[in-house]
């Protein structure tokens, strides 16, 4: 059994969408929005960039594992509930910020 312990971004951030748990030198990052089969938001993109990027820079992590919350999906692609005219609206981004499609596209490419 793995005791994975909860990590997330600076002091005083929380993370809305995801979830990054650490053990055992593996990274484990969870999109965390069930509710809507874990359709991803432009706060979501972010989020798992800021995770990944940390996951990347920590020494003792070997292993990025990407998972989905619930028993429906692991991702059932962008949030059409907040779709635009001009591609995904959302002001919410996780560190205060607000978000355009470029930035949103840009986080992606990153992620990968």
């Amino acid at each position: 059994m793995v005791d994975w312990q909860a990590s997330g971004p600076a002091d005083g951030q929380e993370y809305s969408d995801i979830r990054y748990e650490t053990a055992e030198g593996i990274a484990k990052i969870t999109i965390n929005r069930p509710e809507v089969r874990n359709a991803f938001r432009p706060a979501t993109l972010f989020e798992l960039w800021h995770a990944f990027t940390a996951a990347r820079e920590d020494p003792q992590i070997g292993v990025t594992i990407l998972t989905g919350a619930g028993d429906e999906a692991f991702c059932s692609g962008g949030d059409q509930r907040i779709r635009g005219n001009d591609g995904y609206v959302d002001p919410r981004a996780w560190d205060g910020s607000t978000c355009s499609t470029c930035r949103c596209r840009s986080a992606a490419r990153q992620s990968r």
